[in-house]
């Protein structure tokens, strides 16, 4: 696995799974439309193993809240279909793109890198659940 992959290299182990097809993937309007204001459950889409939270605040904002409650902070921004996050205190980006499959919003791991090595990434079901804020319990992980 390679360094500069943070968040999600720490916190999941990457499996392969089969590529979707281009063009169904979501715009960047799309997927902000979809999560901003709401805090978004993450789990691995074969098994269901929750991997955390994920609060889309106004300004690209995101908060990132492990199941024991420690929090992350950082941003995430559009780069093409692709959307890049950024934590504080973590080196390098984690990338993803989403789509819907079956009514269900689906992230996948996006890393040319690991694609041109065959591995598609895993992925991700994220259920938006409408909130205004996120709860972090500690010191906030940074």
């Amino acid at each position: 696995m390679r360094t500069g992959f943070c968040l999600f290299a720490m916190v999941f182990s990457f499996s392969a799974c089969p590529p979707l097809a281009e063009g169904n993937w979501l715009s960047a309007d799309d997927f902000r439309a979809r999560v901003v204001g709401d805090v978004v459950q993450t789990e691995d889409a074969e098994s269901g193993a929750l991997f955390g939270h994920e609060f889309f605040q106004k300004g690209n904002r995101v908060t990132w809240r492990y199941p024991d409650g420690r929090c992350l902070y950082g941003a995430w921004w559009a780069v093409g279909e692709t959307i890049c996050y950024r934590y504080q205190g973590i080196a390098g980006l984690s990338c993803l793109r989403y789509a819907l499959e079956g009514g269900k919003l689906i992230g996948h791991q996006w890393d040319p890198l690991l694609r041109e090595a065959g591995d598609t990434g895993q992925r991700l079901h994220l259920t938006p659940m409408p909130a205004r804020g996120m709860t972090c319990s500690g010191a906030p992980t940074s």
